[in-house]
């Protein structure tokens, strides 16, 4: 069964995806081979770019949940939504470990946090 391919970042203004849909309709009908298109794509975007694309699609799960719970202990817990309205620059995940830029008594800094589904009453899920 194929995963639908969700789309997280959009800027503002941006109507039509006219690149995106030529590129998509060159694929199919086998201008393009989509296996080139990808690899473009992936060589093209920066780390940040790959790692929220990833997390967005839910690529990583498993692997994302031992990170994050493992070494680095997130200081704050933000749902998934939470994090996806966080604007590019003010977030990264670096070594599979999110990262939110918050203000602290030291001054801005990025502090990690826990990315969850949901968030009910005082605890995650």
């Amino acid at each position: 069964m194929k995963k639908q391919i969700r789309l997280c970042k959009t800027k503002a203004g941006m109507g039509v995806r006219q690149a995106t849909d030529k590129i998509l309709e060159m694929v199919d009908d086998g201008i393009l081979d989509k296996d080139m298109v990808i690899m473009a794509c992936l060589k093209y975007m920066s780390e940040d770019d790959v790692a929220d694309m990833a997390h967005c699609n839910e690529f990583f799960l498993n692997e994302e949940d031992e990170v994050t719970e493992g070494k680095i202990k997130p200081k704050l817990k933000i749902t998934k939504k939470e994090w996806n309205k966080t604007h590019k620059d003010y977030k990264s995940i670096i070594n599979g470990v999110h990262y939110v830029m918050k203000l602290t008594d030291k001054g801005t800094a990025l502090v990690p946090v826990g990315v969850y589904k949901t968030m009910t009453g005082g605890g995650a899920e």
